[in-house]
């Protein structure tokens, strides 16, 4: 098995097993109590953009459900419209129109 620290300070942990790419194997993941918050908080935001309501507890595996839910039944244009919603939800008041500025058309926008 292979460890791997990731997160921004380093403290969380995914370890990876032998033959992880098979669909039985499993990621372990041990993450710090900052980077479980800020999944929450993401799953929370999406949740509530997408409409669509969690199931269980806040890890990757009830992430990528989340994401999967939320997407069902939605052609292409739905669901960029639908990350866009999801990802302006984090912009405070505003904020649209400063990061129209920092990142202008053409250059790093997200269109």
């Amino acid at each position: 098995f292979e460890r791997i620290k990731y997160s921004i300070f380093g403290q969380s942990e995914a370890v990876f097993p032998e033959g992880w790419k098979q669909q039985a194997a499993k990621v372990q993941y041990s993450d710090s109590i900052i980077d479980r918050h800020l999944l929450g908080v993401f799953m929370d935001r999406m949740s509530t953009a997408t409409k669509t309501s969690i199931r269980g507890p806040v890890n990757y595996e009830n992430f990528v459900r989340l994401c999967f839910d939320s997407i069902k039944g939605k052609n292409a244009t739905a669901q960029t419209q639908q990350s866009l919603d999801v990802m302006q939800s984090f912009l405070p008041p505003g904020g649209e129109k400063a990061f129209h500025f920092l990142f202008p058309k053409g250059k790093a926008s997200y269109e």
